[in-house]
């Protein structure tokens, strides 16, 4: 349908795509590695060459690396040969955590994080699509980036901001589902996946953690930002294009205020008929592009019609939400087109189809939402979700990732603490 021409703000997504195909080769340094978007499916030496272009005998100076995804908004590749790797599983899924050298036990305890995110995850909406899910560390401070089946942490996240990387890493998880498999104009409309992956983190704390420390989350995580806002008069709605915000006002509202519409959409319909309007809307909306419209007509199913009432012109908290002083506020927009990307090779999905198991990746997100956790609860109580349970600890390579290092672990629970950074 042409080009998209939306020219977004630095706080929020830069773009967004429909579901395509990758088949990608690269060409890099023999010492160095890729993780990347899709499956590696075959490594070869490239010799080095004289300057006549003859090929020059000893070891290979390059690799070429080929790659291929299933659907996916983006490709994105990170290369370097600094990297060590952490490895391991959530069910037959692998977890691939690239870290710096010096930063194993962070990288070990990311690893960990995502692979219990990927279980509850799973167990609430749908599988996870693919065979596996790499974190990278990368150049991003202390904020995190999502792309399908590949989240960017920021290299601060794995040693000064460590306290914070258990709910950045859970939160880039949930995107594999709201973003990545569901997909909608985060341009336009960013309330629609940011605040559905705040609150699905909100079902990762309850079920790991328990009611207390989940109640914790969405009290001063969501809550408490939110009332601020209303007292000082900073209060914004949730529906508007991201550069309709300043930096400040973009955090608090599309994730903060965004989560509570979901979280007081769940308090007035019920745990069960939430769990499936999610189920619902994956299903119809898998690799597509759903507006806030479509969400509108599944959540009006669910919830009967006085629940459209609440969608209507504005954006509201259901009236009977505890928080009803919080009222979100905000015009339905999102006009849908095709965005077009630059990549090797790029086939469009039918979304009738099924798309099958494949790694794949989707596209920039900041977040800057600091959170606190301070008490652990061991009680399971309101999602009908299975304790994380036993896992495969992770195997720790030092160094590049044919260099396999034995190493096994236990992660704790990690103390965080909830407020605004």
């Amino acid at each position: 349908e042409g080009w998209r021409l939306d020219i977004s703000m630095l706080q929020g997504d830069s773009a967004f795509a429909p579901a395509a195909t990758y088949q990608v080769t690269a060409t890099v340094p023999a010492p160095f590695v890729i993780a990347a978007t899709g499956s590696t499916v075959g490594v070869q030496d490239v010799p080095a060459s004289t300057p006549d272009g003859d090929e020059q005998p000893g070891q290979p100076a390059w690799k070429s690396w080929r790659l291929v995804s299933g659907p996916a908004r983006e490709f994105a590749m990170f290369i370097s040969d600094r990297y060590g790797l952490a490895e391991t599983y959530a069910n037959d899924m692998r977890v691939n955590s690239w870290y710096r050298l010096g930063d194993e036990a962070t990288g070990r305890a990311a690893a960990e994080y995502a692979a219990a995110a990927l279980r509850v995850y799973g167990e609430l909406f749908g599988p996870y699509p693919y065979a596996e899910l790499d974190l990278v560390a990368g150049p991003l401070e202390f904020r995190g980036m999502e792309y399908a089946g590949l989240i960017e942490l920021g290299f601060q996240l794995y040693n000064r901001h460590a306290n914070e990387l258990e709910f950045r890493v859970v939160h880039e998880v949930a995107h594999q589902w709201w973003y990545n498999m569901v997909g909608n104009d985060s341009v336009n409309a960013p309330w629609l996946d940011e605040g559905l992956a705040e609150w699905t983190m909100y079902a990762y704390y309850l079920a790991r953690y328990g009611y207390f420390a989940a109640e914790r989350l969405r009290e001063q995580r969501w809550q408490v930002p939110v009332r601020y806002a209303v007292q000082t008069g900073a209060d914004r709605p949730i529906g508007l294009p991201v550069k309709a915000y300043g930096r400040d006002d973009y955090e608090r509202t599309i994730y903060a205020k965004g989560a509570l519409f979901f979280a007081t959409l769940r308090d007035e319909i019920g745990e069960e008929a939430f769990r499936a309007l999610l189920r619902s809307y994956l299903t119809r909306y898998r690799w597509r592009i759903a507006t806030p419209a479509d969400f509108q007509a599944l959540a009006d199913a669910a919830g009967g019609a006085g629940l459209g009432q609440q969608f209507g012109a504005e954006l509201t908290l259901p009236a009977a939400a505890p928080q009803r002083q919080h009222q979100v506020l905000g015009h339905l927009q999102g006009h849908i087109a095709a965005a077009v990307f630059l990549h090797q090779r790029q086939a469009q999905v039918d979304p009738r189809r099924d798309p099958g198991r494949a790694v794949a990746m989707a596209i920039l997100d900041e977040q800057c939402i600091g959170a606190h956790l301070g008490q652990r609860k061991a009680a399971r109580q309101q999602l009908n979700v299975a304790p994380v349970g036993h896992r495969r600890a992770a195997i720790e390579h030092p160094g590049l990732a044919e260099q396999k290092g034995a190493g096994t672990h236990r992660t704790t629970a990690h103390q965080m603490g909830f407020g605004l950074t």
